[in-house]
């Protein structure tokens, strides 16, 4: 009798009590099963004894319920509230059981016996075809009904037939229910673990960390917080790929996921993060983290030497949530990289720095309309005859309270945040009118405008460079782009649909910076370019001889045979002209002619000076 007990205690209380806790439709449906189930056993043992029982059980499962949707359903299932369901089970069971004996003496063996195998084997067999065959359930549930009545028609009364068969239908209906509140908790969690992960790496994402980092706080655990973004990534992505790229991040993953009492994610591209307890001193953490890396990682067969800048954030000095944390650990890391430094800790100078950016950038748009940017020329020189037929435009910037910006400060920014396309409009519509001007004074000029990878997305490149030269009365041969290796190979495709546009519209197309990119010759044959510009690193220093003249002469005679004319930046010395000049440049721009000057300045420059002939040469 026991252990008969105990599967009666099962069937009835604790697989019940499981759909009670979740839904109303199980409530209901329990509350169903268990009066028409045990309707078939009042004859036997008396409505008192019934009535006793079913009683105690139904205000448990109600109970319970209402318990679940006070409290679990809005405060979530913390320790406490899990801890007294418990209780409430424990005791709505054990007093549901106690019950049984008004009754059970009533019942032989054979009775429970069968009971009970009647109701484990059907609720197996149903389990079974409902997670193998869920099509076919209802079927399989109209067939079951079927043969129960067929089984057990003429052996028991009609309203013991007719209950045993709807109890059997309620249990398939619970059943059915659990199945899905399953399914929808697999889900739900599924969701939840993807939300919170990193698909690439399979890190924590950063939802994922600062979770982690939040629980830590709530502990009381100040945590030590590292971001690392690894170094030349894009130039990695760009040489070889993006999915060598992506082998790299998952390797590098790897490699940090081994070291020990730390958690690692992702937080977006080539930065992780690091959550170590506050414990932990950051010196050796960092080391160990270039321990790691200190042997190259093997990506596709190839060796691959990676390094990382880090920004290191306390709590709660630093902040007393992980974004807040996180937010002054990317500060460091940004801090880090603008000095070369291989790791710094945040300081508030560095909030207060990145804080002058961003209210300098915001003061861009202001700068166009207040006319405080000005293009400056800085002449290129036609070797040949000492000639100025062209000039590259240069922007400045007159800040009201900080002076002339120089472009370092914020054209990088610019590029970062797509403000660079409203300068290069304000660029190409100053030059135009230059231009313009100036072929209407009997003096035509040919002005070079630099445009960024950003320009070069920008489905509207071409026509708003044509609808601006055509309102201004300007001739399209009378400017020239340039374009850098690396602006062109962030997306080349595009890029050179864009560039064939402006090429078609008469603009004239030159590659800026040749030779410090990462730039591949098959895309360099397509560009519908007229003009290659040395870069200065190549110039720069250049003695007869040297192994800088012959790759200087190798990348001369490359854009000869490909019919481009060369530009030589930087050129300083009357020596680096010389040598540019005989080894075939058409064209010098540096210091040694001129500096970029603003527009009047340069034509005043051009009226005394041209033509250029260097001394002694």
């Amino acid at each position: 009798m026991p252990i008969l007990r105990e599967i009666a205690d099962d069937l009835t209380v604790r697989r019940v009590e499981i759909l009670v806790s979740q839904s109303r439709l199980g409530t209901l449906a329990a509350l169903s099963l268990c009066g028409l189930f045990g309707f078939t056993l009042v004859e036997r043992v008396g409505w008192p004894a019934y009535g006793a029982w079913y009683a105690v059980v139904a205000c448990g499962y109600l109970l319970r319920q209402w318990y679940y949707h006070v409290h679990l359903s809005r405060q979530g299932p913390t320790p406490g509230t899990l801890d007294a369901m418990a209780a409430i089970n424990t005791i709505t069971g054990a007093l549901a059981v106690s019950c049984l004996p008004l009754f059970s003496s009533a019942l032989d063996i054979i009775d429970l016996a069968l009971l009970s195998a009647l109701v484990v084997g059907w609720a197996a067999v149903t389990v079974t075809v409902l997670s193998a065959r869920p099509r076919i359930y209802g079927v399989f549930l109209v067939l079951s009904l079927g043969s129960v009545l067929y089984a057990w028609h003429g052996h028991v009364q009609p309203h013991a037939l007719l209950t045993l068969a709807a109890s059997l239908f309620f249990g398939g209906v619970l059943l059915l229910n659990v199945c899905r509140m399953m399914e929808h908790q697999q889900q739900s969690e599924y969701e939840h673990q993807k939300a919170i992960t990193d698909s690439l790496t399979q890190l924590p994402n950063r939802e994922g960390i600062r979770a982690d980092g939040d629980a830590h706080l709530r502990q009381g655990n100040d945590p030590l917080v590292l971001v690392l973004d690894l170094d030349r990534f894009k130039a990695i992505n760009d040489a070889l790929g993006y999915e060598f790229g992506d082998a790299v991040l998952i390797e590098a993953a790897r490699r940090l996921h081994s070291i020990p009492e730390v958690k690692v994610g992702r937080l977006h591209a080539s930065q992780f993060c690091l959550l170590a307890s506050s414990h932990a001193d950051t010196s050796d953490l960092i080391e160990e983290v270039r321990t790691r890396f200190a042997e190259p990682l093997n990506v596709m067969g190839e060796p691959v030497d990676i390094s990382f800048t880090v920004g290191v954030a306390v709590a709660p000095r630093h902040g007393q949530s992980m974004q807040h944390l996180i937010r002054a650990a990317a500060i460091a890391t940004h801090a880090a990289q603008r000095v070369n430094a291989d790791w710094l800790t945040f300081s508030d100078s560095m909030e207060l720095n990145s804080r002058a950016d961003l209210s300098l950038l915001s003061k861009l748009k202001d700068a166009v309309t207040q006319n405080q940017l000005e293009m400056h020329l800085q002449p290129k020189v036609r070797i040949a005859d000492g000639s100025i037929e062209s000039a590259e435009a240069l922007i400045r910037w007159r800040h009201p309270e900080r002076g002339l910006v120089p472009p370092s400060e914020f054209i990088p920014f610019a590029e970062q945040t797509g403000s660079i396309r409203m300068l290069t409009e304000w660029m190409l519509k100053k030059a135009l009118l230059v231009c313009a001007q100036q072929r209407v004074a009997g003096r035509p000029i040919q002005i070079s405008v630099n445009i960024s990878a950003s320009d070069l997305r920008d489905d509207r490149l071409g026509r708003q460079a044509q609808e601006l030269a055509a309102r201004l009365h300007a001739d399209p041969r009378d400017i020239r782009f340039e374009v850098t290796e690396s602006s062109v190979m962030d997306d080349p495709d595009t890029a050179l649909k864009h560039l064939y546009a402006l090429r078609q519209a008469g603009f004239s197309l030159s590659i800026d910076d040749f030779g410090t990119g990462y730039s591949s010759l098959a895309y360099l044959q397509k560009m519908p370019v007229q003009e290659l510009k040395v870069d200065r690193s190549f110039v720069k220093g250049v003695q007869e001889g040297s192994a800088a003249e012959v790759l200087l002469d190798s990348i001369c005679s490359l854009a000869h045979r490909m019919g481009l004319s060369i530009v030589a930046e930087g050129v300083e010395t009357a020596e680096e002209w010389a040598i540019v000049k005989r080894l075939g440049c058409e064209y010098v721009q540096g210091w040694y002619v001129a500096k970029a000057m603003p527009v009047e300045a340069f034509w005043d420059w051009r009226q005394l000076n041209e033509p250029v002939i260097p001394p002694g040469l």
